[in-house]
């Protein structure tokens, strides 16, 4: 009797403990995070890091502003940043949904390459910023030798004012150009989407993988495709490729307008040369003439690589291998392994 005694005792002191009202110290529930296709690797960074795969349980420690992560076979590698303000309160998307708005305008045209890094596309990030500095030291270094170009006198000091003017103006509009394809790059990365957000739930759509999604993004800016497939330094060496190429096509033509200028003059001078000053003025305007082909040359080979570079990178984008998209739906009997104040834990659910 002592001993039913005892055990009636301890049943009635946890039935107490399990009926405390919502006012005590026990501790709500966390969010629970879920990514469509299912299966998806997540990677929560905020005031603690959580990884695993979806669907995610976070503790109730998790709340603030925090960026996630998603990852895997068949998707894209996407990221977005969202708000937890605790419990009761739904998860905020921060970051720009699918498709077109003001603020995903706005937020594009950021320093070139600088998007992409704080989307943790870093590769892409830096090939596009150096891409961007490049264009500024082209500039400036352009427009002070116009300005010094300024200070000198005669016709040909005129003419090469001429060329230094059309030099910062290429370097300019290839700046322009970087700057265009980096918010382009940007406007296109996979972004989620918000299937629905409660205080303790929220379930986010991930963009899967497929040849079309990446043929089109590949045709828009070079190597998009393959960093949406997955294939980053694919998509990184496309994309340096094509933008060095266009530096050099930059160069080449301020080349051409040089020679073309000196040998203009040169061509002049071996028509107001005396009989003893035509063969070396006509010796003069042979070299310069060879000079002005090379440079014909190396910027209509310049030319032919983008475009070469482009298209083979459309190509690449149409027969590299997309990675199968995972099941639909999730598996009947899933586990987690939430972690809260009160410690470890184990959480088992079976879908009927």
């Amino acid at each position: 009797m002592a001993l039913l005694g005892t055990i009636l005792a301890a049943a009635t002191a946890q039935a107490q403990e399990s009926g405390k009202s919502p006012g005590s110290s026990s501790v709500a529930p966390g969010v629970t995070i879920l990514a469509e296709p299912f299966g998806v690797r997540l990677e929560f960074k905020g005031r603690l890091s959580v990884n695993g795969e979806s669907p995610l349980e976070l503790p109730p420690a998790a709340s603030g502003r925090f960026s996630l992560l998603a990852a895997g076979e068949g998707v894209a590698r996407t990221q977005g940043a969202f708000r937890i303000s605790g419990a009761g309160n739904e998860a905020e998307a921060l970051s720009e949904p699918p498709g077109m708005s003001a603020g995903l305008l706005v937020r594009s045209l950021n320093f070139p390459g600088f998007p992409d890094i704080t989307a943790r596309r870093e590769a892409r990030g830096a090939v596009l910023t150096v891409a961007g500095l490049g264009s500024i030291f082209g500039s400036v270094r352009s427009h002070l030798r116009y300005r010094a170009r300024l200070d000198e006198f005669g016709d040909y000091a005129s003419d090469r004012v001429i060329d230094e003017r059309r030099g910062r103006g290429s370097w300019i509009k290839y700046g322009a150009a970087v700057w265009g394809v980096s918010a382009l790059d940007y406007m296109i990365r996979p972004r989620f989407s918000v299937r629905e957000s409660s205080p303790s739930r929220l379930a986010l759509i991930v963009p899967s993988t497929t040849r079309g999604a990446s043929l089109w993004r590949s045709l828009m800016v070079p190597g998009a495709g393959q960093e949406f497939a997955g294939h980053r330094f694919r998509g990184s060496v496309w994309l340096g490729a094509a933008l060095a190429a266009g530096a050099g096509l930059v160069i080449a033509n301020g080349a051409v307008d040089q020679n073309q200028t000196k040998t203009d003059w040169a061509a002049l001078y071996v028509d107001s040369a005396g009989p003893s000053e035509r063969v070396a003025r006509l010796r003069d305007l042979e070299v310069l003439q060879n000079q002005l082909q090379e440079a014909n040359d190396a910027r209509r080979g310049l030319g032919l690589a983008l475009l070469g570079i482009w298209v083979a990178n459309v190509i690449d984008a149409a027969v590299m291998t997309v990675s199968p998209v995972p099941g639909a739906s999730p598996p009947r009997l899933q586990t987690s392994f939430p972690i809260s104040p009160e410690g470890p834990a184990v959480a088992i659910r079976y879908r009927f």
